[in-house]
């Protein structure tokens, strides 16, 4: 027996561009599997009054029957639909929607056959314009002894030991403690804020009468002004927490409670020294630890110099191409609304459409260029990706990726992040694309290969 099949125009209003697709799963194709998920189940379920194994067909079928041919029906449906978007449509943007159903009411007791219609978007199909060569500026910041060494110097006092004062006396002593207003307004922080410091960021004037009552447990009366050079850096650095304007109004004082002072001794530059920072035991002098230190720093300066231009090209794409093809509004709405929990106002929805319409547009640019550079994705590029990612969130973290085991640990959050496989293959289409680009757009770039 089989249903009558409604007829698919009737079922939406789609966009130009957009194709409509019914696929018809008939009771011969999943009926075999239903018997077998029937046997399954009659030997795993327990209904009171049988045996496992003695129950009735009848009554599995009244009980579990309609969704098993939902399940079973449904993923028969996107089978097909993936066969036909490989053999008759390509590549698609955003993924299929569902518009009809017809297993909703299934009938496990008569083989009947099924009917879903999606609606499939096309990929648009359009010559990118790309930018004149130098229109993307290539800026990597250079590596020279003196940074080499101020790299080194840090690494010294990362791995070095640390030790608690009572009395803070060297420029590069730490002091950390807590501030609060002595006469708190309406605007003023109303609870302790914390703050951490060196002896060096104290104003050069002021260091005598500031260093005396620098201990471990005082509570001192101040004025940032006074002390501190209110500078962009120090601001960011030592209040992170606190209203500038707070801190350069004369009238209010503050209320330093110091906590902890330290000192770090650097480690010695010792073959113990470089196997750590290095983690490996390839480097045993000096000379050759300068060399690591300098190929690591040459290596970060191309990875953030690639990441600044390739936001500079994005932002160029995006705004020489936009208008170049369209895109399926109204199915985009659809897509939006069904992935929503709820109803959503016509704000929200034209808040939502504008982002997703955004996000399309770059995976439309970027399959356009894909398919024009005639580029192949691989499992290796993946790990490529993955890996420059990782370096870029531990130099975060540290300052300069030093140990291996961080490094690993953050290749370790990037996948369970990235564990949908279409998020991840966008990241890389996304990196390969402008990479390539990145050669042939831009002057100066050279790819770094690291030895």
């Amino acid at each position: 027996m089989t249903k009558t099949l409604p007829s698919s125009s009737s079922l939406t209003e789609k966009d130009p561009g957009v194709q409509v697709v019914d696929i018809v799963v008939e009771a011969h194709e999943y009926i075999q599997e239903l018997e077998k998920e029937l046997k399954t189940l009659n030997h795993s379920v327990k209904i009171s009054g049988f045996r496992p194994g003695k129950v009735p067909r009848d009554l599995l079928l009244k009980r579990f029957g309609k969704a098993i041919v939902r399940d079973l029906t449904l993923q028969k449906a996107f089978e097909k639909l993936q066969q036909h978007i490989q053999t008759e449509i390509g590549p698609f943007i955003f993924n299929p929607v569902l518009v009809y159903d017809s297993s909703v009411n299934a009938d496990a007791f008569q083989p009947l056959d099924y009917q879903f219609t999606f609606e499939v978007a096309p990929l648009p199909h359009f010559e990118v314009a790309l930018p004149p060569l130098g229109a993307i500026v290539w800026d990597v910041e250079t590596v020279d002894d003196e940074k080499v060494d101020k790299e080194i110097n840090r690494l010294r006092h990362t791995f070095g030991k640390v030790k608690l004062l009572d009395q803070a006396e060297l420029e590069e002593d730490i002091i950390s403690g807590s501030v609060k207003p002595l006469t708190p307004e309406e605007s003023s922080p109303s609870v302790n804020k914390h703050i951490s410091f060196r002896v060096r960021d104290i104003q050069k004037g002021a260091l005598s009468q500031v260093l005396p009552v620098l201990k471990q447990g005082n509570t001192i009366s101040f004025q940032p002004t006074e002390w501190f050079v209110i500078s962009e850096e120090n601001f960011s650095q030592i209040f992170k927490e606190i209203d500038r304007t707070l801190l350069e109004r004369p009238n209010i004082k503050w209320e330093l409670t110091i906590s902890q002072i330290i000192r770090h001794f650097p480690a010695p530059l010792s073959e113990e020294f470089f196997r750590e920072v290095t983690q490996t035991n390839d480097v045993k002098t000096e000379e050759e630890f300068k060399t690591f230190i300098r190929r690591r720093l040459e290596r970060r300066n191309f990875i953030q110099a690639r990441r600044k231009a390739h936001l500079a090209l994005k932002d160029w794409l995006m705004a020489h191409n936009m208008g170049r093809f369209t895109l399926p509004v109204k199915f985009i709405k659809r897509k939006i609304s069904s992935m929503s929990n709820g109803p959503l106002s016509e704000e929200e929805m034209e808040a939502r459409i504008k982002k997703q319409q955004e996000i399309i547009a770059w995976e439309v640019i970027l399959e356009n260029l894909k398919n024009d550079l005639k580029l192949i994705i691989t499992p290796d590029d993946v790990e490529k990706v993955i890996d420059e990612l990782a370096v870029i969130e531990a130099f975060k973290y540290s300052g300069f990726w030093v140990k291996k085991d961080i490094i690993d640990k953050f290749k370790e959050n990037i996948r369970a992040e990235n564990s949908i496989k279409g998020f991840a293959d966008f990241m890389v289409l996304e990196a390969k694309v402008m990479d390539r680009l990145l050669e042939t757009v831009v002057q100066g770039y050279v790819p770094y290969f690291e030895e």
